[in-house]
C-alpha cells in the first residue's frame, strides 16, 4: 500500500545519522527541483511519477518503471525481460498503450515468449484482448481467425502459422506466444494483417498510486518521489519539507538543517 513520506519525527531526524549510498542532494528544496522535470521522448511527452528515466533521476520514479528514449525518437519500457515500445500515456487514467518491440519489427520471431505483465505495477486494461500466434502447425488447423502465413522455424522455411483468440497452448504446433491487442480490432484480423494490428498495441493499467496518495500530493504543488527505505511513496513541498499526506499539511523533516537523505 503506497502510503506517506518518511513517518519519521523531528526527534527521529535528529538523533539518527544518515547517510546517502549513491547520491546526496545539498538541500530537501533540490529534490524537488529534480524531480520536476519530465521524461519526453518523441510523441510521448510530459511523463512524471511514478515514470522514471532520462533527465529524472531514480529517486524520481517507482523501481521498475525506468523509460528510455531509444535514438531520440521512440520510448521504451522493459517489462519481465521484454523491450515494449511506449505508444501513448494518459496519466490521469493510469493508461499505458505499449507494442511489444520484437513483434513491431515482424511476426516470425527468432525467440517465441509470450507477453506477461508484472502483476505488482500492472493489469490488462480494459478493451484489451489476447490472441495465441501459433508456429510450426500442421495444415489446416481448425478455428483459426486467419488465413495461415508463413515463418522460418528451425532452420525450415515454409512453415505454417495461425491466429487464434484467447490464450491457447501449442496443441500439435511447435510453439505458441500469447499476444494482447486491442479488442476493437480483433474483428479485423483478415482485413488487417497481424503486423498491422499488433503495431496498434495494447492498453495497460499502472498500479502505483491506487490511494490516490500522489494525485493528492502533486494537487497541492507538491512533488511525488520514491522513499527506498519505506518502500513507498512520498510527497516533498516548494520549502523542501514532507508533505502528509499533501502539502497542505506539511511537515518539518529537519528543525535544524531542513535535510534528509535516501538510501538506494
Amino acid at each position: 500500500m503506497i502510503k506517506s513520506l518518511l513517518n519519521w519525527s523531528i526527534i527521529t531526524f535528529l538523533s539518527f545519522p544518515f547517510h546517502c549510498a549513491v547520491i546526496c542532494f545539498s538541500s530537501n528544496i533540490e529534490w524537488y527541483e529534480r524531480c520536476g522535470k519530465y521524461f519526453s521522448c518523441g510523441n510521448v511527452t510530459n511523463v512524471g511519477y511514478p515514470f522514471w528515466g532520462g533527465t529524472r533521476p531514480k529517486v524520481c520514479g517507482y523501481p521498475g518503471l525506468e523509460m528510455i528514449c531509444e535514438d531520440n525518437a521512440t520510448a521504451e519500457i522493459e517489462i519481465m525481460g521484454l523491450k515494449y515500445q511506449v505508444l501513448d500515456i494518459n496519466q490521469s487514467a493510469q493508461i499505458v498503450r505499449l507494442a511489444r518491440d520484437d513483434l513491431v519489427e515482424g511476426i516470425c520471431l527468432d525467440q517465441f515468449e509470450s507477453t506477461v505483465l508484472n502483476t505488482e505495477l500492472f493489469e490488462y486494461a480494459h478493451g484489451t484482448q489476447n490472441m495465441t500466434v501459433l508456429y510450426g502447425c500442421p495444415a489446416p488447423y481448425d478455428g483459426a481467425m486467419s488465413s495461415p502465413f508463413t515463418c522460418k522455424i528451425n532452420g525450415v522455411n515454409e512453415t505454417d502459422a495461425y491466429v487464434l483468440e484467447g490464450d491457447v497452448g501449442p496443441s500439435f504446433c511447435n510453439a505458441s506466444v500469447l499476444v494482447p491487442v486491442l479488442g476493437t480490432l480483433v474483428d479485423q484480423i483478415g482485413n488487417l494483417s497481424l503486423s498491422q494490428i499488433v503495431r496498434k498495441g495494447f492498453k495497460v493499467k499502472y498500479r502505483v498510486d491506487d490511494d490516490g496518495f500522489c494525485s493528492e500530493c502533486e494537487a497541492s504543488k507538491g512533488r511525488c518521489l520514491f522513499d527506498p527505505n519505506n518502500n513507498e511513496t512520498s510527497c516533498i513541498c516548494p520549502d523542501g519539507n514532507a508533505g502528509y499526506p499533501a502539502c497542505s499539511k506539511s511537515i518539518t523533516a529537519i528543525a535544524a538543517s531542513g535535510m534528509f537523505s535516501f538510501f538506494f
